[in-house]
C-alpha cells in the first residue's frame, strides 16, 4: 500500500473484529481475520487483524446529529461504545482538516473522529498487518503531511 487511497480501499466493507484499549485513552480497531500475538514478556498480548487503526489522541464518536462520546468524557460509556464497534463494517475512510485527521464512517452511521487537541501531529495510524505484525505498512501524519511506510 503506497498511499491513502490504497489503505482507504482495503478498508471499505471490512468488519471489525477486535476492539481494545492502548494506554488512556488510546483505542485500536482490529479489522478482519484476528491472529493470536504474544507480548515482549510471552504473555498473551490482543489479537491483531489484518488491518489496524489506532487512535492514540483525542477522538469523538459522533451520530448525524450529535456527540455520543470521546476520549475526554466518561470513561465507562465510551468504552462501552466502542466495544459496540464489533461486527459492524466500515462504510468510509475519510481525511478532513488541514493537519489530516482520520473520520471512520461505520456502516450503521456513526463516525469515529480522531482530533488532536495538544501540540504536535494527528495521534493516528493504520496499518496493514498482512506481512504480519513485525512486518506492517502504516499511514499515519508526521509534519503535517501523510507519511506510508512500507516494511
Amino acid at each position: 500500500m503506497k498511499n491513502f487511497e490504497d489503505f482507504r480501499a482495503a478498508l471499505l466493507g471490512q468488519g471489525i473484529s477486535h476492539v481494545w484499549r492502548g494506554y488512556g485513552s488510546a483505542i485500536f480497531l482490529e479489522i478482519g481475520p484476528l491472529v493470536a500475538s504474544k507480548r515482549r514478556s510471552g504473555e498473551p498480548g490482543e489479537p491483531h487483524g489484518t488491518l489496524t487503526i489506532m487512535i492514540q489522541g483525542d477522538w469523538r464518536i459522533e451520530d448525524r446529529t450529535t456527540i455520543i462520546c470521546g476520549s475526554g468524557g466518561e470513561e465507562k460509556l465510551w468504552l462501552q461504545t466502542v466495544k459496540g464497534f464489533v461486527g459492524r463494517s466500515i462504510a468510509d475512510v475519510a481525511l478532513c482538516g488541514r493537519l489530516p485527521e482520520l473520520a471512520v464512517d461505520l456502516d450503521d452511521g456513526l463516525r469515529l473522529h480522531s482530533f488532536s487537541t495538544v501540540q504536535g501531529q494527528p495521534e493516528w495510524t493504520i496499518f496493514n498487518n498482512r506481512k504480519g505484525r513485525e512486518n506492517a505498512d502504516w499511514l499515519s501524519v508526521e509534519n503535517g503531511a501523510l507519511v506510508c511506510q512500507s516494511a
